[in-house]
């Protein structure tokens, strides 16, 4: 066997190695036990599940609430796997599992189908996917209805994407729904406090039984008799009565709903027959009010008159149907008042007679609920910082056996673009070996190629780790001249950009605010600004509850937007007046301009997308959000935006690190390697390749379309012009 062939075995041997230095141990593949099969979980689609083997955490407080069901989310995981059956099940590559308990009880008697109420429905919202949860197991256990809360349990599991926070449990019911977040084990505002006072249900009931004696008097016959009233039902909800006109515009408010008894005595005539005042409808809203301990009077609303549900045997008619009054959600006593006054109602003797009704004095009726207890903190769940779950083999469909796994945050496309790299090495190098041996021409090239053949000086050494290039030309024709990255031009912006990926600025503010905390404000809005942001949600995440940093009321926080407003212009942050919350316009961020440069380079090909590539990693100055203050955008470490920063910049780096070196660009592979490092310096898979690109840069490796010139060509009579090793 020649040297040739020997050289030509070392090459592919080369090869190999550099694409396992590249890999290293990345792939971290393990043959699952073959005692418990493992499958690949549907990606997309929320399952049910029965008994699965998981280790749950139980939220601080689960509870979702609305007009007719109280759920509680009991228990979430987010395991590696989750045992179903005889058998594990494990997300795809890119997705990881969440597993979740739901306890829900709903009021049969107003809920569909035996109520007029819509029925209940749930999803698991990420960003704009919505994925719904079947809910028949629940269903089935709660039954048909026409019994008043009953309840079902059922598990549920599903595969999302790695990065994705944004994972929320939406309960709707009609129009309303409130929301859970899986991943922060924390409720989603905005939420009404009303809802979650009592433990068990959406309402808080008055049990303290209150009862009165009203005076009335027919003038035009001067007859006059009591009426005995009593509270029959007093409860403090979210929503108003059916028939009653308008609702809540805010989660701090609630609706008191009363129910009344009124008695007429028996007056003990001989004959048998009571006289008594009474109506034939309810006494009017005006002549009623409710007065909040400690605030103005509240005027009432009456919805159902003619409702005579749950009266007293002697029921005059006075009440029926319900007062609602419009309070404070946190409303813990007040007063009832019924004003004197004249109304349309009846005389009831031997024929019932039409009558003006006058209450000849005004009475009153206390009211009382349970204080409002304090909202509990949510611990840090354990998953907060974990490394990512392995995942099943990449291309695996649902339920089919899997016999290896990888870690879920390799880049799939890193492996291929090097495993082809390999190949097309492997098969240029057969051809080679297979054509027959070209004589050297006078000038130095091989006969009929006019490609310089490189001498021993001129070829890459075959270091340890370091696959030599090849002179073979790229699959899709690339140009040869020299590109670098586009860099960022430091024009002063017309709009404000806010920059994070590095040391935090911001660019094109018109009065520089004299607060760190308006900055913090205007990040928080443009890295959110797809979707409006009400009050509630921009406080608790910049102010959250048993954070390092104090809350502020919310004059203080109006105060904080009024100051934002200014210093970057009315029209890039629109008042929330009209609006469903707050929204910056024309407001771009570094963060979203590297997204929108790797999107497109997704769906670009050959120079193009690395160029984008290069674009993108120009924006990068350093680690995400670095040197933020300690107990200040705590918002940002509670969604782990900067690890979802930092794991893009990484895979972008890579991927166009990788491209660059396959082209023999090494100053610009080197380039983008190190951009990656600045957002990551102790990123494994850049140092590797990185350590890669300049040993080769040491060595020599050019792009395989720009050969190094020749030195001049020594005749050697022992040179058969081969590709052999010097015999001098």
């Amino acid at each position: 066997m020649g040297a040739g062939h020997h050289r030509h075995s070392r090459a592919v041997v080369l090869l190999l190695t550099a694409s396992c230095t590249l890999l290293g141990s990345n792939l971290g593949g393990t043959p699952t036990s073959a005692a418990t099969p493992t499958f690949a979980f549907p990606a997309n689609r929320v399952v049910a599940v029965s008994a699965a083997r998981a280790s749950f955490t139980t939220p601080a407080d689960g509870r979702l609430r609305g007009e007719d069901f109280a759920a509680t989310v009991a228990g979430v995981a987010w395991p590696d796997t989750v045992g179903i059956g005889a058998s594990d099940q494990m997300a795809l590559a890119g997705h990881r599992l969440v597993v979740f308990t739901l306890d829900v009880s709903e009021d049969g008697l107003n809920i569909s189908p035996a109520g007029d109420d819509p029925s209940l429905t749930a999803a698991l919202v990420i960003g704009d996917t919505s994925m719904p949860v079947p809910l028949s197991a629940i269903n089935t256990a709660i039954g048909q209805g026409n019994t008043t809360w009953t309840s079902g349990t059922g598990e549920f599991a599903a595969a999302v994407p790695n990065h994705a926070h944004g994972v929320d449990l939406v309960l709707s019911q009609g129009s309303f729904s409130q929301t859970f977040n899986l991943w922060k084990l924390a409720r989603v505002p905005p939420a009404p406090t009303v809802l979650y006072r009592d433990p068990e249900r959406p309402t808080v009931a008055d049990t303290t039984p209150e009862n009165t004696t009203l005076s009335l008097s027919n003038p035009s016959d001067g007859f006059s008799g009591p009426a005995l009233v009593s509270l029959g039902s007093v409860t403090l909800g979210y929503f108003p009565p059916s028939g009653s006109q308008g609702s809540l515009s805010s989660p701090d408010q609630a609706v008191l709903s009363v129910v009344l008894n009124a008695q007429y005595p028996n007056n003990g005539q001989a004959s048998g027959i009571n006289q008594y005042l009474g109506a034939q409808t309810p006494v009017p809203a005006s002549l009623l009010t409710f007065t909040p301990a400690g605030s103005a009077p509240v005027d009432a609303t009456l919805s159902d008159a003619g409702d005579a549900t749950g009266q007293g045997d002697n029921d005059d008619g006075l009440f029926d149907g319900i007062y609602s009054f419009l309070v404070p959600a946190t409303l813990t006593s007040g007063t009832l008042t019924i004003a004197a006054g004249a109304f349309s109602g009846t005389e009831f003797a031997f024929s019932d007679t039409s009558a003006t009704v006058d209450i000849t004095a005004p009475q009153t009726l206390a009211v009382s609920f349970p204080s409002v207890t304090k909202a509990v903190t949510q611990p840090k769940p354990p998953w907060y910082g974990a490394p990512l779950p392995p995942t099943a083999a990449a291309g695996t469909k649902s339920l089919a056996p899997v016999t290896f796994t990888g870690s879920g945050g390799f880049p799939i496309w890193l492996a291929v673009v090097l495993l082809v790299l390999v190949a097309g090495g492997v098969v240029l190098i057969q051809r080679r070996r297979r054509a027959t041996p070209a004589t050297m021409a006078a000038d130095g090239t091989q006969g009929g190629t006019g490609v310089a053949a490189p001498s021993a000086e001129t070829r890459p050494a075959e270091t340890a780790g370091i696959a030599a290039v090849v002179e073979s030309p790229p699959t899709t024709p690339v140009p040869t001249e020299s590109h670098t990255p586009v860099e960022a031009v430091a024009t002063p912006p017309t709009d404000p950009v806010v920059n994070v990926l590095g040391p935090i600025e911001v660019q094109g503010w018109r009065q520089v605010p004299d607060r760190r905390i308006i900055e913090e404000l205007l990040c928080f809005l443009a890295l959110h600004g797809r979707y409006r942001q009400n009050a509630d949600q921009i406080q608790l995440a910049i102010w959250p509850t048993g954070g390092k940093r104090q809350e502020v009321s919310r004059k203080t926080f109006h105060s904080y937007l009024s100051t934002l407003r200014q210093c970057i212009g009315a029209e890039h942050l629109p008042d929330a007046t009209n609006a469903a919350g707050y929204r910056v316009v024309g407001v771009d961020s570094d963060w979203e301009r590297f997204e929108r440069l790797v999107a497109q380079a997704d769906t670009s090909e050959g120079r193009p997308s690395i160029r984008l590539r290069q674009e993108a990693l120009a924006l990068v100055r350093g680690a995400p959000f670095e040197g933020v203050p300690d107990g200040q955008y705590a918002w940002v470490f509670d969604e782990e935006l900067h690890i979802v920063m930092t794991t893009a910049i990484v895979t972008c780096a890579l991927r166009a690190g990788n491209d660059l070196f396959a082209l023999g660009e090494l100053a610009d592979a080197e380039k983008a390697v190190e951009a990656g490092l600045l957002a990551d310096r102790d990123d494994e898979h850049l140092r590797r390749l990185r350590d890669v690109v300049v040993a080769a840069r040491k060595e020599g490796l050019s792009h395989p379309g720009h050969q190094p010139e020749p030195p001049p060509v020594v005749d050697d009579p022992d040179d058969d012009g081969s590709d052999d090793e010097d015999h001098s």
